[in-house]
């Protein structure tokens, strides 16, 4: 029987082994030259959005605003109906995927670590390949200054999914999220 003690560290060491297999998503970011965002603290919709299509707002860009607005506005940010010193905007591309990996013949030791030659693979048997399909969604984050009409600062992050057009709002939230880390925060 372990001492409570000991369980409770076991325990706190497996949480931690665990909560370090968790995977962020990876975020490339880019600010214009010469660019001080600090000059930025209003912002607003480019209108339409890169993700909307046949002149109404898709699921997905109704989800991106959400979660955008809320990540700007906890970063003191503050939304403006007209005249925002900045403009948001979306783009997603998808594009399917194949991971092929190929396992190469087994190290056949047999089951104390030696006679190999005895208990090696048969002849005849192949080694696996597995194939590996899915859908690799790039989601590019664009500020633009309207008066210059120029891009100021740009976040791109990689989502993967089985089913691009199937992206739940926690998806959403935890790539804005990533990509708006790298924003600085407002200058008041």
């Amino acid at each position: 029987m372990l001492k409570p003690e000991f369980r409770c560290l076991s325990i706190l060491a497996l949480a931690a082994l665990l909560a370090s297999c968790a995977s962020t998503p990876r975020v490339d970011t880019q600010t214009a030259p010469g660019v001080s965002l600090g000059n930025y603290d209003t912002f607003g919709w480019v209108e339409p959005l890169g993700t909307d299509r046949a002149g109404y707002a898709s699921f997905l860009s109704n989800s991106l605003k959400t979660a955008t607005r809320s990540v700007l506005e906890a970063k003191g940010y503050t939304y403006a109906e007209s005249s925002p010193k900045m403009l948001v905007n979306f783009n997603v591309s998808v594009q399917q995927k194949t991971d092929v990996d190929n396992f190469g013949p087994p190290i056949a030791y047999g089951p104390w670590g030696y006679r190999a030659g005895l208990y090696g693979g048969w002849a005849g048997y192949g080694y696996p390949t597995m194939v590996n399909q899915y859908d690799e969604g790039t989601l590019m984050v664009d500020l633009v200054d309207p008066d210059a009409k120029a891009m100021i600062w740009e976040g791109v992050t990689k989502m993967r999914s089985n089913d691009a057009s199937k992206w739940t709002d926690e998806q959403v939230k935890s790539h804005v999220g990533a990509v708006f880390s790298e924003l600085p925060a407002a200058a008041r």
